[in-house]
């Protein structure tokens, strides 16, 4: 090849035609600049279709891990909701009944102070959040969510050590105090019964520990288990129609808030939640919607805008309600599992 350039250079430069060499030269050179972008751009697209595919595979991984965190955190929901059930009653009735989930142990009631923790996966969303720089402008909202969602795991955890850290302490502390704690015969039987309801600073050390666990540990799981799901729908969903979110939610264990006119919404009996929970509110309006979180109690009243089509989760407990509109369009009441999922016909 060499060869066939050098003769072509001298044939030209014999014939005098310089300028056609350097023309034939310019194009070559061209030529080959233009190979090697086009072979740097065919590399580069190899490339980010592998990085795009690596996304995919993290996303669908990712919903599969949101799936399985929202299996336990309901799972640990309707632990929450029992145990609320179970202060209520000792606050009420000063009696104590066991548990219909599973926990406790040999010693009957006393097992009202178990640690109630779960694991929750966090692999897949650590990987998701660290793909941050090569995620695409459409996944920035599900960054957004996922993001919030990790720094609540963490958070729950945190309380969750101190609530078995609690847990345990209470146990050695009736373990050192009744010798028979351990036992189970009929007579240590007998006498747990008669502590449990009988003795003051039982009931007492029941009612602080089943607080600290539902408006801290149990609220958490209500945090989790509704920013998974928002999570969960805008990975599955991104740039289709919201009109199945509430099909979605409900597929899942959810339940839709209670609806109310104004003029009957004072006479209600509102369903007993039992603790501040974490409520998923959407607007499939075209419209803005103006909401009002109203305390039954001090009558305190918090505003706040729903966009149309956003999402929003808000904080709710057993004396709020959900006003729409500054005038009262209708009234919406919580309820357990509950999230709030705004009329159409609002616009």
């Amino acid at each position: 090849m060499l060869r066939f350039f050098s003769k072509m250079r001298y044939k030209l430069a014999a014939e005098n035609k310089l300028g056609r060499y350097m023309r034939y030269a310019i194009g070559e050179i061209l030529l080959v600049m233009i190979g090697i972008l086009m072979a740097l751009q065919v590399n580069n697209w190899n490339e980010q279709r592998k990085i795009q595919n690596d996304i995919e595979e993290t996303k669908k991984s990712l919903e599969q891990e949101l799936e399985n965190n929202i299996f336990s955190t309901n799972y640990l929901l309707n632990v929450g909701y029992e145990l609320s059930d179970v202060l209520n009653e000792i606050e009420t009735h000063k009696t104590l009944r066991d548990l219909k989930y599973g926990f406790g142990s040999f010693y009957g009631k006393f097992g009202i102070f178990d640690t109630y923790v779960q694991e929750l996966e966090t692999e897949n969303l650590n990987d998701f959040i660290a793909l941050e720089k090569r995620l695409l402008p459409d996944d920035k909202s599900a960054l957004f969510f996922a993001k919030m969602l990790k720094e609540d795991i963490v958070q729950r955890q945190v309380w969750e050590t101190k609530a078995t850290e609690l847990s345990l302490q209470r146990f050695k502390e009736f373990s050192d105090e009744l010798p028979w704690f351990y036992d189970t015969d009929s007579i240590a039987n007998a006498k747990r019964e008669d502590y449990i309801q009988n003795n003051q600073i039982f009931r007492n050390k029941v009612i602080h520990y089943l607080n600290f666990q539902l408006n801290e540990n149990f609220y958490g799981a209500s945090t989790i288990r509704n920013l998974s799901l928002v999570l969960l729908w805008n990975l599955q969903h991104k740039g289709k129609s919201n009109a199945d979110f509430g099909t979605f939610l409900t597929g899942r264990g959810l339940v839709p808030f209670k609806r109310f006119d104004c003029d009957s919404a004072n006479l209600v009996e509102p369903d007993f939640i039992g603790f501040r929970n974490i409520f998923i509110v959407y607007n499939p309006s075209s419209k803005e919607v103006v909401l009002h979180k109203i305390n039954r109690e001090n009558n305190e009243n918090l505003l706040t805008r729903i966009k149309p089509g956003f999402r929003r989760i808000i904080s709710m407990d057993d004396e709020d309600y959900i006003q729409v509109g500054d005038d009262c369009e209708k009234v919406y009441y919580p309820v357990r599992n509950g999230f709030l999922l705004l009329d159409k016909q609002e616009d």
